[in-house]
């Protein structure tokens, strides 16, 4: 429990602000309470020090970037460092500023694209903040970054503006490479995939999982044809030890996942018009992220390629469990309308086991920088 204490305090201070999130609250209202969890989490993790995974990794290219290096650096793992990820690192270090000021700085935008996501979305946007916070890790890295920069790309596929959607992965890109995946999110768009459709897709995925792991570096040579950097990048991400496979428990909850976010995006169709289509877009790219988890499950790290589309995913499935519970409340005696609720914890501390459960050794207990004059 000593080990935990501050990511408890912290995290109880989330789920708490999720009971102004009600109907009866103005957005306003909700708007400063989200404002003070941004502040809350920037400071929570920008003060870190010496906790998270691959700290000794980046705080090396943080005192290791320099305007002559932006095309060159390298870091352990010998791959070379991402252009736009350097200079923002080298900008910090230009204005004067340290690491910790690196990471409040990384962290503010993180945290600012996921508030104003929740906000974009109206509905429940603390539960879907809180959503997010719960279903990423506690400190993000390279990668977070760039899904964060993705979240401002999605207004564009709505309104079909394709150059500045462009210039929004191309910047994300400029963090982790692998971004460029996102492309794909332009021609998917809202288009209307059946549940039916669906089904198959991600059942094929399952049976396709299977066939590939035993291809994985066949299917690493066929990928020669991409530049050099980006091509290490994926040899690293495949040679990365993970938990091979998934409990069938698992893969049955995140279909039913799904599928909870099919019907309640189906039933917002004659709701609001501009939300809907948006959902719709929100949908797919959960459908997308389910793809990617389940093809790559054996393939090391090339599986968090699913974390390009997750964050949407986040946000549609806190929003379907709110409705299913709203409606339940309608059909019930007060007795029982207290149970769903409970729906929403479970749902909450499912959340808070997988993220704690990653790696406990480099995440706990809590180290700041204020420990190092201690």
């Amino acid at each position: 429990f000593y080990r935990m204490f501050a990511y408890i305090i912290v995290y109880s201070v989330l789920v708490i602000s999720c009971g102004f999130d009600t109907a009866k609250i103005a957005l306003n209202k909700k708007i400063n309470i989200l404002l003070g969890l941004v502040c809350l989490f920037t400071l929570f993790r920008g003060l870190r020090w010496e906790v998270g995974t691959d700290w000794e990794q980046y705080l090396n290219i943080f005192l290791y970037s320099e305007w002559s290096n932006i095309f060159s650096l390298k870091r352990e793992l010998d791959d070379i460092m991402e252009p736009g990820y350097i200079v923002l690192n080298v900008l910090v270090k230009t204005l004067g500023g340290g690491y910790t000021s690196f990471l409040l700085l990384t962290n503010f935008v993180i945290l600012y694209s996921y508030f104003r996501l929740v906000v974009k979305c109206r509905d429940y946007p603390i539960y879907s903040f809180a959503s997010i916070l719960l279903s990423v890790g506690f400190f993000p890295v390279r990668q977070n970054l760039s899904v964060a920069i993705l979240l401002f790309s999605y207004q564009y596929i709505q309104k079909r503006k394709f150059i500045s959607f462009l210039l929004v992965v191309l910047l994300a890109a400029s963090i982790h490479y692998f971004a460029l995946i996102f492309l794909f999110m332009y021609v998917l768009s809202d288009k209307r995939i059946t549940l039916k459709m669906s089904c198959c897709i991600l059942l094929g995925c399952i049976i396709l999982s299977s066939l590939l792991s035993r291809f994985k570096w066949d299917f690493y040579a066929l990928m020669s044809f991409f530049p050099s950097s980006v091509y290490e990048k994926l040899g690293i991400y495949l040679n990365a030890e993970n938990d091979i496979g998934r409990p069938i428990l698992e893969l049955i909850l995140i279909l039913i996942f799904y599928f909870i976010s099919y019907f309640y995006v189906k039933k917002q169709e004659n709701s609001n018009v501009h939300l809907y289509r948006l959902y719709r877009i929100f949908l797919n790219a959960t459908l997308v992220m389910y793809c990617f988890r389940f093809l790559f499950q054996d393939f090391g790290d090339l599986g968090r390629l699913s974390d390009f589309f997750s964050i949407v995913g986040s946000i549609l499935l806190v929003h379907s469990i709110i409705y299913c519970i709203n409606n339940y409340n309608k059909k019930v005696d007060n007795l029982f309308k207290i149970a769903p609720y409970f729906i929403i914890i479970l749902f909450f501390v499912y959340r808070f086991t997988r993220v704690t459960s990653y790696v406990p050794h480099l995440m706990f207990p809590y180290k700041n920088l204020f420990d190092l004059f201690l």
